[in-house]
């Protein structure tokens, strides 16, 4: 096989969210480990969409970096943006912890702390 067989094949196997050094701090929802691995899984898809969005309310927000992006086009068009559907690019999470960032009656902010690391066919990896 030549080597250049292996490296699709390799990027498959190790593109996956990393939750082996997750620890949630108090006051975290335990069923949030199970929403955050899946939510990541399927950000690591390149051709997920509504599966993607369908993690958020329709009138959610996911705050990027300091962004915020309101609503699945805004969501999608910058997950997108990062991972392009059809490039060469490929990430996977390592899923860190968990911290409450806010709580009222209604609402409950939680805040991971996620390693993203990325490689580009042809080379160029990178973790930030």
């Amino acid at each position: 096989m030549k080597p250049s067989t292996l490296l699709p094949l390799a990027a498959t196997l190790v593109a996956a969210v990393d939750m082996a050094p997750y620890k949630p701090s108090a006051g975290v929802d335990v069923a949030f480990a199970d929403f955050v691995s899946e939510y990541y899984r399927t950000s690591e898809d390149k051709a997920a969409t509504t599966t993607f969005t369908n993690f958020w309310p329709a009138d959610g927000k996911m705050i990027l970096a300091g962004r915020t992006f309101e609503g699945a086009t805004a969501m999608l068009g910058v997950k997108q943006s990062l991972l392009p559907p059809n490039g060469n690019k490929s990430w996977w999470h390592l899923i860190r912890g968990a911290t409450v960032g806010g709580e009222t009656e209604t609402d409950k902010t939680f805040v991971a702390e996620i390693v993203v690391q990325t490689t580009y066919v042809g080379g160029n990896c990178s973790q930030a």
